[in-house]
């Protein structure tokens, strides 16, 4: 009866906690999606091609800022371990934004050259900037979700997105719209950050660390930047791919795709972190505590397949006139797009908020592999668009990529977890 009852407390903790982070996304990005007729109507195809290869480029760099260790401030043993990993995180970042800036500031305009990114030029400044707010964010993020304060997660993503929302808003309509996509994410950033000002002992107690304390603990926990931090490397990189095609098929056409990915994986994407987030401390914890992890998946698979695979394929249907209408006629083709890639973005949260069962079990090293299979797929996916110069025919054929990619995450984690039940079911 006790046993009963623990799992119930655990079940329900679970469904707070998750409804807490939803709730949170979900206000964030009603008021996000609300203004974007808006944004079409006051920014170009140019300007939102530009900003989305900047963002792009941003998440790809402030994986490298964090070396995966935010992450590590989960499973962390103890708060000692907790403080260490922190400060070591936020040193590495800051030591690496000086050093993006002083690239930027002596070789910049080559650099973007070589990457065909020369779109970048005039906001290249601001880059370094944007990856030490993410980097910043994603260790108060990780710290929240170890200590159990989804109400701070979820008030920092609302606020997030309505001052990202506020900001685009405003720039547009004192017609600074150049850098004002760039301003907006930076005050956003800003922001989100604000909500974390309570927790801010965590922040001031890395002062007081022994750097060679900070360092054995990092040590101690290496399989994230040896193998996590390539893999999450090499998944971003791979899912941005086409944006840092700009200098390929032109920041217009660019600018059309980011449309249909903004309305796609922004949701997608938060929902996923959110519902990684919870999902990382239950399975951490059944772990620890020798409970059934498996029921818990099946439950979450068999709630997407029957409830918003369905929504998801009424989208299909209705994307190229529902763009048309709601963002205006010159966006029409961002409705093809994202009839393109909506199932495989379905697929996406099939598998994306159970990621961190290759943490918890250790097998990072593996996924490492896959991803760089994953990565060769999607490049030659999408050389057949730049070999027939067709966007949309290397959109359809990485979308392919990634929806056979993500079943076969789904057996694997499957097989995973399985393993794990029928070996401490025995032990039990």
């Amino acid at each position: 009866m006790q046993e009963f009852f623990a799992k119930m407390r655990i079940k329900s903790e679970f469904i707070r906690n998750s409804s807490l982070m939803l709730g949170g996304n979900v206000v964030g990005q009603a008021v996000a999606f609300l203004v974007y007729p808006i944004l079409t109507r006051l920014y170009t195809g140019i300007e939102f091609g530009i900003f989305a290869t900047y963002t792009s480029l941003c998440s790809l760099l402030v994986i490298l800022g964090t070396a995966r260790y935010e992450e590590s401030l989960v499973i962390a043993e103890n708060s000692r371990e907790t403080v260490n990993l922190f400060g070591f995180t936020l040193k590495w970042l800051t030591i690496f934004c000086m050093l993006i800036l002083t690239a930027l500031m002596l070789f910049g305009k080559p650099l973007l050259n070589a990457f065909k990114m020369q779109e970048l030029m005039q906001i290249r400044y601001y880059i370094p900037l944007s990856v030490f707010l993410m980097g910043l964010l994603t260790l108060f993020n990780n710290i929240a979700v170890r200590e159990k304060k989804f109400k701070t997660f979820a008030s920092a993503n609302i606020v997030r997105n309505s001052a990202n929302a506020a900001g685009k808003l405003s720039f547009g309509w004192t017609s600074m719209t150049n850098c004002g996509l760039v301003w907006a994410n930076v005050l956003a950033l800003l922001a989100s950050v604000s909500v974390y000002f309570p927790m801010r002992k965590h922040f001031f107690k890395t002062f007081g660390n022994k750097w060679k304390e900070e360092k054995q603990t990092a040590i101690k926990y290496r399989d994230f930047p040896t193998f996590n931090l390539a893999r999450s490397l090499l998944n971003a990189f791979s899912t941005n791919l086409p944006l840092y095609m700009i200098g390929i098929f032109g920041a217009k056409e660019t600018g059309l795709f980011s449309l249909s990915l903004v309305v796609l994986s922004t949701p997608i994407t938060l929902i996923c972190n959110s519902l990684y987030s919870t999902f990382f401390e239950q399975i951490t914890s059944r772990k620890n505590n020798r409970m059934p992890i498996l029921p818990m998946m099946k439950s979450y698979w068999k709630n997407l397949f029957l409830f918003l695979l369905p929504c998801f394929i009424v989208l299909i249907c209705v994307a190229k006139p529902l763009f048309c209408f709601i963002f205006g006629e010159q966006w029409t083709d961002s409705g093809i797009y994202f009839q393109y890639m909506a199932l495989w973005w379905f697929m996406v949260m099939t598998t994306s908020p159970l990621f961190s069962v290759f943490m918890v079990f250790r097998k990072q090293h593996k996924t490492l592999f896959a991803e760089i299979i994953y990565l060769f797929v999607r490049m030659i996916a999408l050389y057949i668009g730049v070999y027939y110069m067709d966007l949309k025919l290397g959109i359809m054929a990485f979308s392919v990529a990634g929806i056979v990619f993500a079943v076969s995450y789904i057996i694997w984690i499957y097989r995973i977890i399985g393993e794990y039940e029928k070996k401490e079911m025995i032990i039990i």
